[in-house]
Order: structure tokens, then C-alpha cells, then sequence
């Protein structure tokens, strides 16, 4: 979406790995009255992270900043809800 160009600086993808300790910035559209959320589980379904939206000003949308830090697998689900969707999104972990 053009309208979210300000905010992000690479091209979206469906697919990417992460250097462990990475800060991963996810922009998702949220128009809804309640908090969008969002959580990183393991490979074994514990709970690595979990947080809050925070809006984008002059947009309907939210951003995550997730550390990879605490990350002890080499794939995490990323699981968001906002405006009553929920996404499911698988990402790597590269470790050295």
C-alpha cells in the first residue's frame, strides 16, 4: 500500500530470514477501536514477546517493533490481531 511508503523502508515480503538479535518493524492496517496486538512464539508455542500496536499518525495502521533477541529457535510464528483480523506469519531466525 503506497499510503504506508513514509513508514517502511524495505519492499514488504511474505518470505525472510532475520539475523538473531535483529529489531523487526511490521506495519499492519488497523482501523479498529481496541488495541491491535501482536505475540512471537517459538517453535514449541512459549511465548518469546508479546506487545502492542503503536498507531501511525494520518494512517489506519499500527507498527511493531519486535526484538529478536530473546529468540531461542530458528522458527517463530509472529501471530497479529488488529480490527478483528487475526495474521499468521511464519519468519527464520538466523543463528550464528
Amino acid at each position: 500500500d503506497e499510503r504506508l511508503s513514509p513508514w517502511t523502508s524495505v519492499m514488504p515480503t511474505a518470505t525472510r530470514v532475520f539475523p538473531a538479535g535483529d529489531l523487526l518493524t511490521v506495519t499492519v492496517p488497523h482501523s479498529g477501536t481496541s488495541p491491535a496486538t501482536a505475540q512471537l512464539l517459538n517453535e514449541a508455542g512459549a511465548v518469546l514477546w508479546e506487545g502492542s500496536g503503536t498507531a501511525i499518525p494520518n494512517a489506519q495502521s499500527v507498527q511493531f517493533s519486535v526484538p529478536l533477541d530473546r529468540v531461542d529457535s530458528r522458527v517463530c510464528d509472529l501471530i497479529v490481531k488488529s480490527s478483528g483480523a487475526v495474521g499468521r506469519t511464519t519468519i527464520g531466525v538466523a543463528r550464528n
